[in-house]
């Protein structure tokens, strides 16, 4: 058997980065931590700010409405003109930035899937062809991820029950849970 997951590891390097964030989600994935996008990068150790500044690293635009969008865009090109290297991320952007390194995991897909990120268009597991992962139709001690979708599905209830007990002795499934593959609309920097 197995020991526990090992943390997630991301591809881009984060610690002493500044970051900041306007507008708001219209997706956030499951797999990272709770709370928002913000969230996320500091606890990954990049810096957050609520203002654009010339030493910003990062400007990042949620593609939802939120205050301070259009201004900080018009900041950050404004301080690029004259020498700065702010890159401006929209969400595909950032979730291209953040996204984990799921190589050699795998995944077992229960549940009806009624939505979720653009290119999902052939279901979830098609989604995670090219990176390299084992797609299981089961629970066991070896599953790296149990994915729920927000529909019903046969043995949905079942699959969740063997992951818990999985856990329970040890195991590291990660239950990912929520409509498609996120959470719902999150405010970045909030």
């Amino acid at each position: 058997m197995r020991k526990k997951a090992d943390p997630l590891k991301y591809h881009g390097r984060f610690r002493g980065k500044s970051f900041a964030f306007f507008g708001e989600f219209s997706y956030w994935p499951t797999f990272h931590i709770r709370g928002d996008p913000a969230d996320l990068i500091s606890a990954l150790g990049g810096i957050r700010h609520d203002k654009v500044t010339k030493e910003l690293d990062h400007l990042v635009i949620g593609d939802k409405r939120g205050r301070g969008r259009a201004k900080s865009k018009r900041e950050a090109e404004k301080f690029n003109k004259k020498g700065s290297k702010i890159k401006v991320l929209d969400e595909r952007g950032f979730f291209h930035l953040v996204r984990p390194d799921i190589k050699g995991r795998s995944f077992a897909f229960v549940g009806g899937f009624s939505k979720g990120p653009a290119g999902m268009e052939e279901g979830p597991a098609g989604t995670l062809a090219p990176f390299h992962v084992t797609i299981l139709d089961r629970v066991e001690p070896d599953l790296d991820y149990l994915v729920m979708g927000d529909r019903r599905g046969k043995g949905k209830a079942a699959f969740l029950r063997e992951a818990h007990a999985l856990n329970d002795q040890g195991m590291g499934i990660r239950i990912v849970v929520g409509e498609g593959w996120g959470t719902g609309p999150r405010r970045a920097g909030a």
